[in-house]
């Protein structure tokens, strides 16, 4: 789908009325939870008492254990599963939030599609050279469109050690813009996370130099560069670029985002971010539409402003980008 800019004036009197969807949503959602979380309290204390008579019976007049403490194994048993009723009105809320709002959110925002279990792919983000080792992969809440030919996909990520997930090594967004032809050639990284130059340098970036950035580039004290092209690398990361890279790591409240460019006609934005974007706020508390869709819209132009800066929508627009 293709992405339209929206100014913040007319996107807030339309976001009016989506806020008003909203709020019916949670309002719903809040109305079957009280009515569960009612009943579920009057037949738990119901049970206990039927299940206190019960081991009371068995234990005094009949002596007899065993069955008494399956009563007592009952006062425990079934007010945890009437519990768990009650509360699944909250994962259900939180899959209305997604099946009904996010993606009328996604197109006020600028005509985007929404996919709550799509992100960029495995394949993809394992050729970027940034991606720390990890055993599971998940990503969610994916937002994809067209840009003026440059196909964007962003997305939440989060990456994990073990298969228990015990060890979240990494939690944030993974943005993918892709040039509808060839634009540069190399790999090139430019990261503001110091720590992971200091650990891959030499290692697993074996083919990859650091680079210095041009004179002219005054954003540049925040971030470092590595490439297999240098002379490309430095064509790449102009003072337009790191200005807007400096701008999008302060959007994501200096997140020491990195970015890479690669096979030719990817660019992938990865961002330390441990604010989970797409969850709705509590049953029990308006919706705060206005604030999160303000950010989110935020946070997508920002990424747009990144193609505006490499004009990759024109074929002939960096000669140097385009060479083998």
């Amino acid at each position: 789908m293709q992405i339209d800019r929206i100014n913040d004036e007319k996107f807030q009197a339309q976001l009016e009325r989506l806020s008003e969807e909203a709020e019916s949503i949670r309002f719903s959602f809040m109305s079957r939870y009280q009515g569960r979380t009612f009943a579920a309290t009057g037949l738990s204390i119901l049970i206990i008492t039927a299940c206190a008579g019960g081991f009371g019976w068995f234990m005094l007049m009949e002596a007899r254990p065993v069955p008494a403490s399956l009563f007592v194994l009952a006062c425990f048993v079934a007010p945890l599963l009437l519990h768990i009723w009650a509360e699944g009105v909250l994962k259900q809320y939180r899959k209305a939030y997604k099946a009904q709002f996010l993606p009328k959110l996604a197109k006020l925002i600028g005509g985007l599609n929404f996919h709550p279990g799509r992100g960029v792919g495995h394949n993809v983000i394992a050729k970027t050279g940034i991606i720390p080792q990890h055993t599971i992969y998940e990503a969610e809440d994916c937002f994809m469109g067209t840009y003026k030919g440059v196909k964007v996909m962003f997305s939440e990520a989060r990456l994990y050690r073990d298969k228990n997930k015990m060890q979240q090594i990494f939690e944030g967004v993974f943005v993918l813009l892709e040039a509808p032809t060839q634009k540069f050639s190399g790999h090139t990284i430019i990261t503001a996370n110091a720590d992971m130059v200091r650990r891959y340098t030499g290692k697993r970036w074996k083919s990859l130099s650091p680079v210095a950035f041009a004179k002219e580039c005054v954003h540049s004290g925040r971030f470092n560069m590595v490439s297999n092209k240098p002379e490309i690398a430095q064509d790449i990361a102009s003072e337009a670029l790191l200005k807007e890279l400096a701008e999008a790591d302060d959007v994501f409240d200096k997140a020491k985002l990195s970015a890479v460019f690669f096979a030719k006609k990817y660019i992938f934005l990865m961002v330390p971010y441990a604010h989970d974007m797409f969850e709705p706020s509590s049953l029990h508390m308006p919706i705060e539409t206005n604030r999160h869709a303000m950010q989110c819209k935020r946070e997508i132009e920002q990424i747009l402003e990144i193609v505006d800066v490499f004009d990759l929508y024109r074929p002939n627009a960096h000669d140097s980008f385009n060479q083998a």
